[in-house]
């Protein structure tokens, strides 16, 4: 029967484990939802079990919607802690991969001395630097 739990002792094969983990971090960073994606998940730790049974229970009605088989497998995901601990991990490391792929922001200055150095038009490295010199007519 579509979306009804699945029997005592099933569980995921590590293969489809990681494939789900992938999936998961792969629309995370896509959409730029890294570290919101690991403190939610770090915050609700604990209800994790709680939360796969009530995907278990509201299947039938999520199954409508969405392919039974995912959310028994989402389900399954999240009944194991060390998935969870599995997905923190992977989350970390794409961000840290996507960290040290980007360029280093060159440092800007804060406050008011940052904002009139930004406003008169100096390096934002260099706030107290000579003003700008006008363009000769």
């Amino acid at each position: 029967m579509a979306g009804s739990v699945p029997p005592a002792g099933d569980e995921l094969t590590p293969e489809r484990r990681d494939e789900i983990i992938d999936w998961i971090v792969e629309r995370a960073a896509r959409g730029g939802l890294i570290t919101p994606a690991m403190l939610l998940i770090e915050a609700h730790r604990p209800l994790s079990f709680i939360g796969s049974q009530a995907v278990h229970f509201f299947s039938p009605v999520i199954g409508a919607i969405v392919d039974p088989r995912r959310v028994d497998e989402l389900a399954l995901l999240m009944e194991n802690r060390d998935n969870i601990d599995l997905l923190v991990d992977r989350l970390q490391e794409r961000l840290d991969q996507d960290q040290a792929r980007r360029p280093p922001r060159p440092r800007q200055t804060r406050g008011w001395r940052g904002f009139l150095a930004r406003l008169l038009g100096s390096s934002s490295r260099d706030p107290g630097g000579d003003p700008p010199t006008p363009p000769a007519p």
